[in-house]
């Protein structure tokens, strides 16, 4: 006979920042059993900017989709505060100090955000 349980409490997903090891290119990721949306919006005190899906890797119970963060949201997010990404109606801060360890922002407008 099998058991079948109802999990005690719904799990809220993860928001993660990471730098992929493979492009250099900081992604924000959503991890959890949630369906990933297509598109996800980082807002902040003087405005937003939407992320585009850019890779899913999808499991049993926990999906990981990353949305590339290009050098003018780290800025953005970086320069102001109170940013957040609202995800299944919560908004999840995104905190400054730690956008800086892994979206580095280039000195010169015109060069590379990698390091």
């Amino acid at each position: 006979m099998e058991e079948i349980r109802a999990p005690v409490r719904q799990h809220q997903p993860e928001v993660r920042l990471t730098t992929s090891e493979t492009s250099g290119v900081p992604p924000v990721q959503i991890a959890g059993d949630v369906a990933p949306p297509r598109t996800i919006l980082i807002s902040c005190a003087r405005g937003s900017r939407s992320l585009a899906l850019s890779t899913l890797v999808s499991g049993r119970r926990w999906n990981v989709a990353s949305y590339d963060v290009d050098e003018g949201v780290a800025r953005m997010v970086r320069d102001e505060r109170g940013c957040h990404v609202r995800l299944a109606g919560v908004a999840v801060p995104l905190l400054a100090e730690l956008v800086a360890m892994v979206c580095p922002v280039s000195s010169d407008r015109g060069g590379d955000a990698r390091r």
